[in-house]
């Protein structure tokens, strides 16, 4: 994978576009794949698990620069004046590329850093036929955008959804 490089295999974590780091919960197997596309560059990782001898698919961890996407906020124009308008806007083009359920309320916050902004949403959308839960983190780094979105199931995949939640509260800047 040209969009990654591993700090630390015995502890799971890599590194997006030499530029954003995350912990990946050894408890799964990850498939790593690179994104390239005029918009967006980086790389998914998806999710598996061993059930009865078989290799369960039960989501991903996606990391990507935006910064060439338009559609995508710049994390230092957003406030808590217009986190509802920019999350109005996002939930619309989202709208366009999956089914929703049901959207929560954003949140404005920044990295285990102290300075780094960020901005979550969430969803219930239809993903692969079935339920999920999908968490977009908007991550402030100067002169770019990145995103780190997660999508699994939303019953019975409990210690996976753990997983994911270690994994973004683990994101650093490299």
């Amino acid at each position: 994978m040209k969009n990654v490089s591993s700090l630390n295999t015995d502890e799971h974590v890599v590194t997006v576009l030499q530029k954003i780091s995350i912990h990946l919960s050894p408890e799964y197997k990850w498939h790593g794949t690179d994104i390239d596309t005029e918009l967006h560059s980086g790389a998914i990782f998806r999710g598996f698990e061993n059930r009865e001898d078989n290799e369960e698919y039960v989501g991903y961890v996606l990391i990507c620069d935006v910064s060439k996407d338009d559609d995508e906020p710049d994390m230092y124009d957003v406030s808590d004046e217009n986190v509802f308008s920019v999350e109005q806007k996002l939930r619309d083009e989202l709208s366009n590329q999956v089914q929703l359920i049901e959207t929560y309320t954003p949140t404005i916050g920044t990295l285990t850093d102290g300075t780094t902004r960020l901005m979550s949403s969430f969803a219930k959308i239809i993903d692969a036929d079935r339920e999920a839960l999908m968490t977009s983190v908007r991550i402030g780094v100067p002169g770019q955008k990145f995103i780190c979105v997660t999508c699994y199931p939303s019953a019975g995949f409990e210690n996976f959804e753990k997983s994911v939640q270690s994994t973004i509260e683990s994101i650093t800047i490299a």
